[in-house]
């Protein structure tokens, strides 16, 4: 079992290697595009950087998420059946009505959806008409090349 786990160690960091080199390839192609930037920089404030094998973007604005899915499609070829999609809602909320709301807003499938989350919040007032939505997509090697790209854009943008 040692042994196994080395060799399929050795063989995820080559793997990881490619990536990283088709990632800096990649950003040199496309760090003049607005919305690969955009993309970048909306990942970087309202994405999850801690988990390492899934890409998780949340916000409560449709037009975010869609420059954000937007930027998915055509720099990370994504198929549109493995994007998943979360639900943070608060009680007082219509599921059914907020899932039709995100699933049109963004043409994701409501078969895509993880169920909704209800949670209580502090505050009584100042409710969220259709919640937190959450674009999730599991890989490791996507979210690698992602947040390499992010890392490099500070890197070009820092003065």
């Amino acid at each position: 079992m040692i042994k196994l786990n080395e060799g399929r160690k050795r063989v995820l960091e080559i793997k990881y290697n490619q990536v990283e080199i088709d990632a800096a390839n990649e950003f040199e192609k496309f760090k003049t595009d607005p919305l690969f930037m955009a993309g970048l920089m909306l990942y970087a404030g309202e994405g999850d950087r801690l988990d390492r094998c899934s890409i998780r973007f949340a916000n409560i604005d449709f037009d975010l998420h869609k420059i954000f899915l937007n930027f998915i499609d055509h720099f990370m070829n994504i198929d549109n059946k493995r994007i998943k999609f979360g639900l943070l809602l608060y009680p007082d909320l219509n599921v059914e009505q907020c899932k039709k709301k995100w699933s049109s807003e963004l043409k994701i499938s409501q078969e895509n959806f993880h169920k909704p989350q209800v949670i209580f919040g502090k505050h009584k007032t100042r409710r969220l008409h259709f919640g937190v939505g959450t674009v999730i997509i599991s890989d490791s090697f996507l979210k690698r090349k992602l947040l390499y790209w992010i890392n490099k854009a500070k890197k070009e943008i820092s003065i």
